[in-house]
């Protein structure tokens, strides 16, 4: 019987062992044979007794034949498996022969084939496989697997057996991957683990932190192209090269092709395993990476939503009362990072309690406790700057302080880098600091970065944020030496982010312009490194201008590279805020430089940045195919077909009835861009290309307008100014001392305006009127000091002022010789976009009573900016003849919406297209936001020459979401934009008249100049007429009534025909025109009060603004 025992346990059974770990398969008739000596096994081991000598050997051959059959596939049944393992887990323990086949096959069980046989593809990919199998099973993100500590001893005590040498080889590469994941996962990893795997695994296996850096190296050795102390090695894999780049970077590409092997496990498990859950941490790391890497904001949106469902999951599970720490971290961190965006804080205080929670109840000894600080330090000091509370600035930076004061068991300098980069922050931001707490930052980081090789962008990160700190104290104390120090800093950081490719280049330009600047300004203190006499202060000084303004122009252009690379006019208003004031500065400096010149190429550049991408981005399929792409140009047309190209919920791109398409969302976008030459600053200016002033002339004169100008408002001792670009004129900057908005005049409109649009729907009738009169009364003093401020010196330098009279308009008398009218073009910046120009009046001459407005004086238009105005100028005007479409309030809230829309089909417009609801007769098109979109220029159908929307709309916290209430929905300016048709370029517009509330307002963002009447221009309109604030119904149904018949009887142009029904509310004798037979509307024409601004001055022309002919 030992013999026969033997002879099976030497032949079929230790054959079977020797196929697993050659990974063949077997056919039929070895399976039926395996089936075979399976039952005479079972059989025989039934009959052998439990102290019986020979029954080890026979649970060892048992153990060898169901792993063999468990490894068959369909050969396999249930409970092999699991039977196998016991046996073979006995056998290993008794060293029960054949030892060394028991051994592989038990290997054979734990590991899967992907990892032991080496089938996942490269190096790189077999590595992964390894940590996705050192997590399978686990009970965290972080914990390892089960089964990964046995696989290590088992192959441990493989180490010696007598093994063929292509077997060994694997064995050993093997075991040298699974010992890897177990240190990693065990906190006993080393410097050069972490150099191995932090470029394959993703971010929440292990703090981001610890890939900032490179080990000391001795000097590199001719020749060599990686970090340091490393030879190119002939052959190494893909793998070693990426870890040998001196930048640090990640290959695009290489991350795309891993997260889609993620994506397509993922697809592949069921929703609510334990594996999807961690799948889904690993995609959200490698977007996150991909976000962090290409700064599009669409990838790191996706990584959060995918965290917070796995938070979700957690939640829900038995015993979880709360997410664990690293997710409570992380969940922080965004929500941090969202608010710095301008996207509101109101989850941080929850957030704060949760961590402060958390904090608490962590071990003092607990490595984590030093991460909960950081984030709970970073939320109160967010909190704080946007509550203004100084106390949670100052709780924020106790919990920073505390963070990095305790010697964390950290690796590397990991702790050093950090605590570096945390007291340049508090030297910054801490109410309390002072000279002493700089130098230790400044001690701190010179000291870290001498001991510690770091990657390019790390380093940039420190110096930028020492160099923002150093300039901060410069500017306060007025300091010549501190900001020689912040401009060496920052000088550093600009080379380090040119150099690494990986962000932050924009904001170390834009810091170092504002140190140039500063120190162009300072008085000359002779000393080290300052100017010795005058003339060299002076040299220096001009010197300074000139550096502040090239840097500040770059930056502007690199901000201008990242705006459009994001998906969606909300992500690139995100990062456009990132810039926001730095163009206004810097063109305040330049005109108080008079250099006008460098004034206007900053405020062209850092203007409407949101508009000119959603441009660009519309003709990026034409210029790729012009480019040479004519397949990337196909990708293009085919994702925007499947709705790729605009943000979307991370489950809709990336789920499993998501459309084919880029696992990371920005890949498609970065690879067109990359191909166009626009993946910089340098290229966005040749592809986004501003106008020249000799263009802007061209276009004012061709478009028949007197002035195209710039308004910038003054700031701290700087006076406003104003460009002005006109025909056959050198452009000129004017100062107006008064346009500034510290004024009490535009302060206390923008305070009345705040909380007039405060007030909710429960607020009562005596305090809505109360905010309702201080609203009206400020608008009426914001008119006044218009007049002054700006519009009064425009006039007399364009055009010698006139006394005409008030009463001009479509029914004022005749004149005999009337005088032509000057055509402006304002473009307001910062919050002057909120002032109704054409409203700005003064007394008359004469000493009559009342005003003369600015209406009276000239035609006004508005444009987002130079190139807005370009293109706006070029586009020719539909027929309003042709089709027309007339929009109702679908909700039938609007009392005068639907009178509105009623009469102007009866007397204007009497086969136009109604969508919405109307009282008296049913509507053509229900008047969805699908079907307004469908009318707009590159619609399914060619677009009507007149789109009337008379419905209510809504300026939102964001401009992007500001928006129009249709049937069933919102039409907000993001969608709007995001839209991938448009009209082709140069074909004629519709004019849109938005007769809705709010509809050219910006809350915030204002140099954006994203509204709902700019993005429809963007759209293809060649008019908008837009609206300031919430009007009064029946005055605005009248006035709209008039501005119609100005256009259709009178034959005007849009602008020209605003400006008509304006002087007609104006006109005490007004008339109302013949058509307009409703008599609701006429009794409302005979109203005493509509000559009141507020009824009247709301509503702006955007678009073309030639007259008509």
């Amino acid at each position: 019987m030992k013999a026969a025992l033997r002879a099976v346990r030497e032949s079929a059974a230790a054959g079977y062992a020797d196929d697993l770990l050659r990974g063949v398969n077997l056919r039929p008739d070895q399976l039926r044979e395996l089936d075979r000596l399976i039952g005479r096994w079972s059989a025989l081991l039934r009959l052998l007794p439990g102290d019986a000598p020979p029954r080890s050997a026979a649970e060892t051959a048992l153990g060898l034949l169901l792993a063999a059959r468990a490894a068959s596939g369909p050969g396999a049944r249930p409970g092999d498996r699991a039977e196998a393992l016991r046996l073979l887990r006995r056998a290993d323990a008794t060293g029960a022969e054949p030892t060394v086949a028991a051994r592989l096959a038990l290997l054979s069980l734990l590991v899967p084939e992907r990892v032991l046989l080496e089938r996942a593809g490269s190096p790189e990919e077999i590595l992964w496989a390894a940590f996705a199998f050192g997590r399978s099973g686990s009970e965290g993100p972080h914990a390892p697997a089960p089964d990964l500590a046995e696989a290590c001893g088992v192959l441990g005590r493989l180490a010696s057996a007598p093994l063929p040498p292509p077997l060994r080889q694997r064995l050993d590469r093997t075991r040298d991957r699974l010992e890897l994941v177990r240190r990693v996962f065990s906190s006993e990893m080393t410097l050069e683990d972490l150099r191995r795997v932090l470029p394959l695994v993703p971010g929440h296996a292990l703090p981001a932190s610890h890939g900032y850096w490179q080990p000391p190296q001795p000097a590199a050795g001719a020749g060599q192209t990686g970090p340091p102390g490393r030879a190119q090695e002939e052959g190494e894999p893909e793998l070693g090269a990426l870890l040998r780049d001196p930048a640090g970077r990640a290959d695009p590409e290489r991350l795309e092709r891993l997260a889609t092997r993620i994506r397509a496990a993922l697809h592949a498990l069921p929703p609510d395993a334990p594996a999807a859950r961690r799948a889904r941490l690993d995609l959200a790391a490698a977007l996150s990476h991909a976000g962090r890497l290409s700064g599009a904001l669409q990838d790191g949106e996706a990584a959060d939503e995918l965290r917070r469902a796995v938070e979700n999951d957690l939640a829900g599970l038995p015993g979880r009362s709360r997410p664990g720490t690293d997710l409570a971290v992380s969940r922080a961190l965004h929500e941090t990072a969202r608010a710095e965006r301008g996207l509101g804080g109101s989850a941080l205080p929850g957030l704060i309690d949760e961590l402060t929670r958390l904090h608490e109840t962590l071990p003092a000894d607990d490595v984590r406790r030093h991460q909960v600080a950081l984030a709970l330090g970073n939320a109160l000091v967010r909190h704080g700057h946007l509550t203004g509370d100084a106390d949670l600035r100052r709780a924020g930076c106790r919990r920073l302080r505390e963070a990095i004061e305790v010697d964390w068991p950290l690796p590397g300098p990991y702790l050093p880098l950090l605590r570096a980069y945390v007291l340049a922050l508090l030297a910054e931001i801490d109410p309390d600091a002072g000279a002493a707490l700089l130098d230790e930052a400044v001690a701190a980081t010179h000291g870290a970065l001498a001991a510690w090789r770091v990657y390019p962008d790390k380093e940039c990160a420190l110096r930028r944020q020492l160099g923002r700190a150093l300039l901060t104290a410069a500017e306060r104390d007025r300091d010549p030496q501190r900001l020689e120090q912040a401009i060496a800093e920052l000088t550093r950081a600009r080379a380090l982010a040119a150099a690494s490719g990986r962000g932050g280049l924009h904001e170390a330009l834009a810091l170092l312009a504002q140190a140039h600047a500063t120190r162009s300004r300072l008085p000359h203190s002779p000393g080290d490194g300052t100017p010795r006499t005058p003339a060299e202060a002076t040299a220096r000084a001009r010197a300074d201008v000139d550096a502040a303004l090239k840097a500040g122009r770059a930056a502007l252009a690199e901000l201008a590279a990242e705006v459009l690379l994001q998906l969606g006019a909300g992500h690139g208003l995100e990062r456009a805020r990132q810039g926001a004031g730095h163009a206004l500065s810097l063109a305040r400096f330049a005109a108080a430089e008079r250099r006008g010149r460098e004034f206007f190429e900053v405020l062209e550049t850092g203007r409407a940045m949101v508009l000119r991408a959603a441009a660009v981005s519309r003709n990026v399929p034409h210029l790729l195919t012009a480019a040479g792409h004519p397949a990337l140009a196909g990708e293009w047309r085919q994702a925007e077909h499947r709705g790729l190209l605009r943000p979307r919920p991370a489950m809709e791109l990336l789920g499993p009835n998501a459309p084919p398409g880029p696992s990371i969302p920005s890949t498609l976008r970065r690879r067109a861009l990359a191909a166009l030459g626009a993946g910089t600053g340098r290229g966005v200016a040749a592809l986004v290309v501003s106008p020249t002033l000799g263009q802007l002339a061209k276009a004012v004169t061709a478009a028949g307008v007197d002035a195209l100008v710039y308004l910038v408002p003054g700031a701290a001792h700087l006076p406003g100014h104003a460009l002005l670009v006109r025909p056959g004129n050198p452009p000129a900057v004017l100062t107006l001392p008064r346009l500034t908005l510290t004024d009490p005049a535009p302060r206390a409109y923008l305070a009345a305006a705040a909380a007039r649009s405060r007030l909710g729907p429960d607020a009562g009738a005596a305090r809505r009127e109360a905010a309702e009169e201080r609203w009206r009364r400020a608008l009426g003093e914001l008119c006044d000091w218009a007049w002054p401020a700006a519009i009064g010196p425009l006039l007399e330098r364009i055009a010698p002022r006139a006394a005409g009279p008030r009463t001009a308009g479509p029914h004022a008398p005749p004149q005999a010789a009337p005088r032509a009218l000057p055509r402006i073009v304002l473009i307001p910046c910062d919050r002057l976009g909120l002032v109704p120009w054409h409203a700005a009046r003064t007394r008359p001459r004469t000493g009559a009573a009342g005003f003369r407005y600015a209406c009276e004086e000239a035609v006004f238009s508005h444009a987002p900016s130079g190139a807005d105005f370009l293109r706006a100028a070029a586009r020719p005007r539909l027929p309003l003849a042709g089709r027309q479409v007339l929009v109702a309030d679908p909700e039938l809230s609007l009392v005068w919406s639907a009178i509105e829309v009623e009469a102007l089909r009866a007397a204007y417009y009497p086969a136009a297209q109604c969508y919405g609801e109307l009282p008296g007769s049913p509507a053509d098109v229900p008047g969805t936001p699908e079907e307004v979109l469908a009318a707009l220029p590159g619609g399914a159908a060619p677009p009507p020459g007149l789109i009337h929307l008379a419905c209510h709309a809504l300026a939102g916290p964001g401009p992007a979401r500001s928006a129009l209430r249709l049937a069933g929905g919102e039409l907000s300016v993001a969608r709007i934009l995001d839209h991938p048709n448009a009209g082709p370029p140069g074909a004629a517009g519709p004019l849109v008249v938005l007769g809705a509330c709010e509809t050219d307002l910006s809350t915030q963002d204002h140099d954006e100049a994203l509204t709902l009447a700019t993005a429809l221009v963007a759209r293809g309109a060649s008019d908008v007429v837009g609206s300031r604030w919430a009007t009064r119904d029946g005055a605005t149904a009248v006035m709209m009534s008039v501005f119609h018949h100005c256009l259709t009887a009178e034959g005007l142009a849009p602008a020209d025909a605003l400006r008509a029904a304006q002087l007609w509310m104006l006109d005490p004798g007004r008339r109302p025109p013949a058509p307009l037979a409703d008599p609701l509307l006429r009794r409302e024409a005979t109203r005493s009060d509509l000559n009141q601004p507020h009824l009247w001055a709301a509503f702006t022309h955007q678009g073309n603004p030639a007259p008509a002919g």
